[in-house]
């Protein structure tokens, strides 16, 4: 018999959410540790110390060195965060664990105007975003700057097009929208985690995380109308996807 427990509330949304951060770790950790053992034993010492040494090393065009490490390392924690929600989901839902991370059958028509309006809408909004940032505060130009290194460009990718937007929107439509639109309802849902989803994207200056809050709604505003985060994460991959691309070509 199909589970009938509801999303959690405020209170147990919040210790779900260091729930979550706590078995991410755990993960993240064993990952990279059977990871560094299993190319120690296949690979030998010499070799991941020249890779570790590698990774660490400033490349061309790049001002830090560890870039490679980080790269690696926030794939296996994007991984880690999905499978944590998942595994909550899981526990929480039981049967019903779709439910809870909103990942049921997409109400998608391809006549819904308001959908595709919502869709281009934030596109277009995220590219003029963009390039005013860039205008008007230079500096956040090389918060969009690919790295030089192939390697490193492709690992960027991978977690900007694939990853990103897997664990971003089963944690924040999924986990974090289900529950406070149960509890409060539609709206105060959207702006809630459209406003963690920017902090979770934030910097020294605060520009780039208001800059994202609206792309936020607009994710949440999709999920809403197709009752699906697979919905979202095809938007949220789309959208990464040009702006990896406008960066590779030094535009926007």
């Amino acid at each position: 018999m199909p589970s009938t427990r509801q999303p959690y509330g405020l209170l147990g949304l919040c210790v779900s959410l260091v729930a979550i951060l706590g078995i991410a770790l755990v993960i993240t950790a064993a990952i990279v540790a059977v990871a560094a053992l299993a190319a120690d034993l296949a690979l030998g010492w010499p070799w991941l110390r020249g890779f570790l040494l590698d990774a660490t090393t400033p490349q061309k065009g790049e001002a830090t060195g560890p870039l490679r490490l980080v790269l690696l390392i926030a794939l296996a924690a994007y991984f880690a965060v999905a499978v944590a929600v998942l595994a909550l989901a899981r526990w929480r839902g039981r049967a019903s664990w779709r439910q809870i991370v909103g990942y049921g059958t997409t109400l998608w028509r391809l006549d819904d105007r308001l959908l595709w309006a919502i869709a281009a809408g934030a596109l277009l909004y995220s590219f003029a975003a963009t390039a005013l940032l860039g205008y008007l505060y230079p500096q956040s130009q090389s918060w969009f700057t690919l790295p030089a290194n192939r390697t490193d460009r492709l690992l960027l990718f991978v977690l900007a097009a694939g990853f990103a937007p897997i664990t971003e929107e089963l944690l924040f439509r999924g986990w974090i929208y289900t529950s406070l639109r149960f509890s409060f309802g539609i709206w105060p849902a959207m702006l809630a985690s459209a406003a963690l989803f920017g902090a979770a994207h934030y910097e020294d200056t605060h520009l780039y995380a208001l800059a994202v809050f609206p792309v936020g709604i607009a994710l949440a505003a999709i999920r809403e109308r197709t009752q699906s985060v697979k919905a979202s994460m095809l938007f949220h991959a789309v959208n990464n996807f040009i702006a990896f691309c406008a960066a590779a070509l030094n535009i926007g």
